[in-house]
């Protein structure tokens, strides 16, 4: 059965609610062709359901999905993806969001894509030889930004799996005025929420645009994994603190959300929180209570931090937008309007 009038019915539907307004957008969706990228034996109509579809499994566990159409749509219109651009993937699955990029930036732009897995990435070059799209570049990595550099700059990044915050080496890869599109990882919750990073002149402006949560990325991109498997709860429980006090915060689970964004340096573990971050200065938070364990300027800057969130008037961290400096390897986070 022909799948254009499922297609045609998916675009009605970005249409009706308002999602996107973009023409190349909506047109690429009526070009590409959804069960391409999906197992076969789903039927068209729920191929074309603006729902999330599980493309591999290994072992029984998710390896790759094609996200929610709707998401895709509207995270494509906020990277700014446009005829001619030059746009990187990251998290190609098996390439229905980059055969989408391709119909949008056309013969003249390029799409490099990125896949850690080496079978999808065999899955993903067979699906586009299939539909015959040769502007896209397909490159088994995790994301090192040494192997894109030839590549950049790039107009537009796009990201299908949930990454931490970009280190300064990738963020150097993003032309003026470009756009990094992206699931941000937060380590005190399942929550990865959709950002846009706009880059202007030597700093980047910061939203958080969409609740959403996505499988997260592994490797380079993923550099906060695994820096609290080395902290031993139970022993740091029985430690004694260099340090305690308490916070006063009404707003707890908020407050939490803006130290995490701002320090990058806080993770859940055991239904309690540990703050350790490059320099390896500890704490442990439960409940209200935290304890120090080592860095004796650590009080300082998680009160530093809860005084300036009472000052913005203890917002959502959706509610504000952020500017983003680039001193060192790790990036600066500064809320800038409420």
């Amino acid at each position: 059965m022909d799948s254009l009038k499922f297609r045609m019915e998916l675009v009605r539907f970005f249409e009706r609610f308002g999602i996107i307004k973009d023409e190349r957008i909506k047109n690429a969706f009526l070009e590409i062709p959804r069960e391409i990228f999906t197992p076969c034996s789903s039927s068209l109509q729920s191929i074309y359901s603006d729902e999330v579809i599980i493309t591999y499994l290994k072992n029984g566990e998710v390896v790759s999905t094609s996200s929610q159409p709707s998401l895709m749509a509207k995270m494509l219109e906020l990277a700014g993806v446009k005829e001619g651009g030059r746009v990187l993937e990251i998290g190609t699955g098996t390439g229905y969001n980059a055969a989408i990029i391709s119909k949008i930036v056309g013969e003249n732009g390029k799409v490099v894509t990125l896949e850690i897995n080496k079978e999808i990435c065999k899955i993903a070059k067979n699906n586009f030889k299939k539909l015959k799209l040769e502007n896209i570049i397909v490159l088994n990595s995790d994301g090192d930004p040494d192997i894109l550099k030839e590549f950049a700059p790039f107009d537009s990044v796009i990201a299908t799996v949930g990454i931490d915050f970009p280190r300064k080496d990738f963020s150097l890869l993003v032309d003026q005025d470009g756009r990094i599109c992206f699931p941000l990882n937060f380590h005190t919750t399942d929550q990865n929420p959709t950002c846009v990073m706009t880059k202007i002149s030597n700093h980047f402006l910061f939203d958080i645009k969409i609740a959403s949560r996505f499988l997260r990325a592994h490797g380079n991109l993923a550099w906060r994994n695994g820096v609290v498997e080395k902290v031993d709860i139970r022993e740091l429980k029985t430690s004694k603190p260099i340090d305690e006090f308490e916070l006063r915060e009404f707003s707890y689970r908020r407050f939490i959300d803006f130290l995490e964004l701002l320090t990058l340096s806080l993770y859940e573990k055991s239904d309690d929180f540990i703050y350790i971050d490059e320099e390896e200065n500890l704490a442990l938070i439960t409940g209200k209570r935290i304890r120090i364990y080592s860095g004796t300027t650590l009080r300082e800057k998680i009160e530093k931090s809860s005084l300036l969130w009472n000052e913005l008037g203890k917002p959502s961290i959706f509610d504000l937008s952020y500017e983003i400096i680039y001193d060192h390897e790790f990036p600066r986070i500064e809320p800038t309007i409420y």
